[in-house]
């Protein structure tokens, strides 16, 4: 997950125009109090007079560093997804490093200093060897080639994150259908220039042209096919958008490891897709943290009986990513929740095991 106490860059202070990603600690009337993830940490203020979410992390712009650190919200569009995506790249750099400083029993900052800082284009570089400054130990280019070659991020919010709608503060699990689906259809609609980047589609407007029970559950994701290809959902600039079609697969008759591979390829595709996953009990008790894989007594009970699905929850999400844990090279894939992005996983993005575990049911696809 994010490492947003550790800094991440050679400088100790950001300067004057800097987009920097916050997060919120303290409001107040008349501002807030944040602090800055990639600077380790350091204070700064937002002085406006806005609401704030507590512990929402966000990017801000630089107004002034003396003596505390001033920002503003005032971040145009593609400043703000820069921003993001260059937090977790940096994110990316941080793990890798912090397990060549474990490998090797040093401290991280000992590393980054030898490394001059990497950058994680160098570090994705093929010919990352080449690139590395000429001072480098060989116990650390040994350790930060296998480190490379054991932890993944291979993830939309990187390669193509204006595809994505960003995670409201809070949402509810009862809608998450809808929330995982339009953002699909938008990514299909962007991706093939038909949408603005600019612009993104209303979830509450296909939760309400879909019907459902009372607390909005519905029995299949196919149950909002005629609101997304007949009705069309509107979008926040008041545009009606539809999806020329829309089928759900399932993985029942496919074998394990080919449903796995099929997966991976939309998590590393042209645009996300929805996906209905297994909901265990004893995910409720989390909060996002870690890989999201259920107990030895859940899995037991769910391969004794092939309906156990029907006598659980089942949540939907869209897949964004596949990647390998930076502690223990576990394979997982990436998902966008639908509980909002402050204190939940890594700002709304949720990692859950691959195999052995079977968890996603089904995926959609759609045409545009």
């Amino acid at each position: 997950m994010a490492a947003a106490s550790f800094r991440r860059f050679q400088s100790l202070m950001p300067e004057i125009g800097d987009i920097v990603m916050v997060r919120v600690v303290n409001q107040d009337d008349v501002g807030a109090d944040v602090r800055l993830l990639e600077y380790s940490d350091i204070p700064g203020r937002i002085q406006e007079v806005a609401e704030f979410v507590l512990h929402r992390e966000e990017p801000a712009v630089v107004i002034a560093v003396s003596p505390l650190v001033v920002l503003s919200r005032d971040v145009g569009f593609d400043d703000r997804f820069l921003c993001s995506q260059r937090y977790l790249e940096r994110s990316f750099v941080i793990w890798v490093l912090r397990s060549v400083a474990r490998d090797l029993g040093r401290d991280l900052l000992s590393i980054q200093v030898e490394t001059q800082w990497p950058s994680y284009e160098l570090l994705t570089h093929r010919r990352v060897l080449k690139k590395l400054p000429v001072g480098v130990s060989p116990q650390v280019r040994d350790s930060l080639i296998q480190n490379l070659a054991k932890i993944r991020l291979d993830t939309y919010r990187i390669n193509d994150p204006t595809l994505l709608t960003p995670c409201p503060a809070m949402q509810t699990r009862e809608d998450c259908w809808a929330h995982a689906l339009t953002s699909q259809l938008e990514a299909n609609l962007k991706r093939s220039g038909k949408m603005p980047r600019d612009d993104y589609l209303k979830a509450e407007d296909l939760f309400l042209k879909t019907p459902s029970n009372d607390v909005g559950v519905i029995e299949t994701t196919t149950d909002a096919s005629h609101a997304l290809t007949v009705v069309g959902i509107e979008s926040k600039k008041g545009v009606v958008y539809k999806a020329l079609s829309m089928s759900v697969e399932n993985g029942v008759d496919e074998p394990p490891e080919i449903w796995d591979g099929l997966l991976e390829d939309f998590a590393k595709g042209e645009v996300p897709v929805t996906v209905t996953v297994l909901w265990f009990p004893s995910y409720d008790a989390r909060n996002g943290d870690g890989i999201y894989k259920p107990t030895d007594d859940e899995w037991d009970i769910f391969k004794k009986d092939p309906d156990f699905y029907d006598k659980t929850l089942t949540h939907s999400m869209l897949l964004t990513g596949a990647g390998t844990d930076e502690i223990d090279g576990t394979p997982y894939f990436e998902m966008q929740d639908s509980n909002g992005d402050v204190d939940h996983g890594d700002r709304g993005y949720l990692r859950f095991a691959r195999l052995p575990y079977t968890l996603v049911l089904e995926y959609v696809e759609m045409v545009v």
